[in-house]
């Protein structure tokens, strides 16, 4: 019985103390501006929250930085580099300038796409699906969608109806210039690697061809998974080619973006998933903290004012600043943090990457955003 009184009295104590501790204490509004959290704890006994919540979100902050770099940015680094090595084709980075050249580009990519899991000295895998049916799957090809102008029917797009001596006028283009989308994207295999551009080149039907279309682009993923210092991850490569058409050149670059698969059960990712979640709720307990002091800079600023205004009435020529206007305006934000601001606004960026980083568990490919979110926030905050 003694001892049950005893725990009671002191899990009661350390209530009432945590209570008054968190309890805004009156203070001057002197103090309220000019003092640091732990000085108002000192001499009010005003539990400095912020500065506890802050250093958590500094602390996995840090933590998840230092397994970003250790996990993520060395292998992705390395993929993206393979895959601009074996899709790029350095002759093409700079510009493809003939239809030939274009479309040896796509039969290349197509032979490099079903052949670099056999030749990799890492583990790729293709995706696969059931055909119509049939038992045995067969690898996912790659997609090509084309974006083209509508219709083009004036003769100057078109060699054969052209007349040299013919002077040009507005009939010669016309045309409906609506750029549409193919409605479903052709597949790319092998014994097709060219889809809709596997036409004959006489008559110029191939040119013709050519000059419909504004862009193309070719979508195609492979599986992989990495062994790293901290976790084993499975990863979606999704790489996109971009072919885009304009001023007698083709424009022709790569975008690799990537997709943590979470497994099923307890997987290592968790171990990532629970540090984005942890940091998630200290950044929305800073930024509380934050809003709440720059709130109450404002009403001391207000306050401050208000009664500025009203004992000016009865202010000397002799004094410094005999009314609100007069005071240096270098003075007035003083009543507002800076930190805070800055805090405020890292915290938001910060919440923003959390969300998009849980996004990952839904199979949303947020990684590129992440990042940017991530560093804005650690650099504001």
């Amino acid at each position: 019985q003694i001892k049950t009184t005893l725990t009671m009295e002191v899990i009661k104590s350390g209530f009432s103390w945590a209570i008054n501790c968190y309890r805004d204490p009156d203070m001057p509004d002197r103090d309220t501006v000019l003092l640091t959290p732990y000085r108002q704890y000192k001499k009010y006994k005003h539990f400095p929250s912020r500065i506890i919540v802050h250093s958590l979100v500094v602390v996995f902050v840090t933590i998840q930085a230092l397994m970003i770099s250790s996990e993520f940015i060395p292998y992705n680094s390395a993929n993206e580099a393979t895959f601009s090595t074996i899709f790029l084709p350095e002759e093409y980075r700079e510009g493809i300038y003939t239809i030939g050249d274009c479309l040896d580009v796509i039969k290349q990519t197509v032979y490099q796409y079903y052949a670099f899991p056999d030749f990799s000295v890492d583990r790729y895998a293709h995706f696969y699906y059931h055909e119509n049916g049939e038992q045995n799957p067969v690898i996912t090809p790659p997609k090509l969608t084309i974006y083209r102008y509508k219709e083009l029917v004036g003769p100057f797009w078109n060699h054969t109806l052209l007349n040299p001596d013919h002077a040009i006028d507005d009939d010669d283009f016309e045309g409906d210039y609506t750029i549409v989308k193919s409605k479903v994207p052709y597949n790319l295999t092998l014994e097709n690697p060219l889809g809709p551009l596997n036409i004959t080149t006489d008559n110029y039907e191939l040119q013709n061809a050519f000059y419909h279309i504004t862009k193309m682009e070719i979508q195609f993923s492979f599986r992989s998974i990495n062994v790293g210092p901290l976790a084993v991850l499975p990863f979606y490569w999704d790489i996109y080619l971009y072919f885009d058409i304009k001023g007698g050149q083709i424009d022709f670059r790569i975008f690799v973006d990537l997709r943590i698969i979470h497994t099923e059960g307890i997987s290592n990712y968790d171990i990532f998933t629970a540090m984005t979640t942890i940091l998630l709720i200290s950044t929305l307990l800073s930024l509380f903290f934050s809003l709440q002091t720059l709130y109450n800079g404002a009403r001391v600023y207000t306050r401050i004012k208000n009664k500025y205004k009203k004992y000016s009435t009865n202010a000397e020529p002799s004094d410094y600043y005999p009314t609100w206007n007069s005071v240096p305006f270098f003075v007035k934000p003083h009543f507002f943090s800076l930190w805070d601001i800055f805090n405020s606004v890292g915290c938001i960026c910060l919440i923003i990457a959390c969300i998009l980083g849980l996004a990952e568990e839904f199979g949303y490919s947020t990684s590129e955003y992440y990042m940017v979110g991530y560093g804005i926030g650690c650099m504001l905050a």
